[in-house]
């Protein structure tokens, strides 16, 4: 701690994009702590400028003292991942829980493996299937196609 406070708290942000709801209602929020903490921010737009594959935000994000990530992780990402390496979004919530869990920040701890959070829409709506009509869970593999399991479904 006494690291810390010789200098100024480092908060390392990512986000959808620099105008996105999210974003700016942080910005407003934490204006008033410019004085005193580093924020630094990442969106999307920087990662696919830059390369980053998922390992190095994580790490960016790891280096800061306290990290927010203000959008879902897979936002824009599934059109990354036929695009750049690094970017297995089955993998995404994993690595998120595995390596962010325990650290300052928010989302943290189980949240990060929250399905709201990862966008994971079929396991949000399965506490609630007596009240949808029945569907049918889609996967598909890294080049688009569909995985085994959901073609023996369809053939059935």
């Amino acid at each position: 701690m006494q690291k810390i406070m010789e200098r100024k708290i480092r908060i390392h942000v990512y986000g959808g994009n620099k105008c996105g709801y999210q974003t700016r209602a942080f910005l407003l929020a934490a204006c008033d702590f410019f004085d005193d903490i580093d924020f630094q921010y990442k969106y999307l737009a920087d990662i696919r400028l830059d390369g980053w594959t998922l390992a190095q935000l994580i790490e960016w994000l790891k280096q800061g003292d306290i990290y927010f990530i203000l959008s879902h992780p897979f936002q824009g990402h599934e059109i990354m991942e036929g695009e750049m390496e690094g970017w297995d979004l089955s993998q995404m919530g994993i690595q998120l829980a595995s390596n962010l869990s325990g650290r300052i920040g928010f989302p943290r701890n189980d949240k990060l493996k929250c399905p709201v959070f990862l966008q994971d829409k079929a396991k949000y709506i399965i506490p609630c299937e007596d009240y949808f009509n029945d569907t049918l869970i889609v996967n598909r593999t890294t080049d688009g196609q569909l995985d085994d399991s959901t073609k023996s479904k369809i053939e059935k």
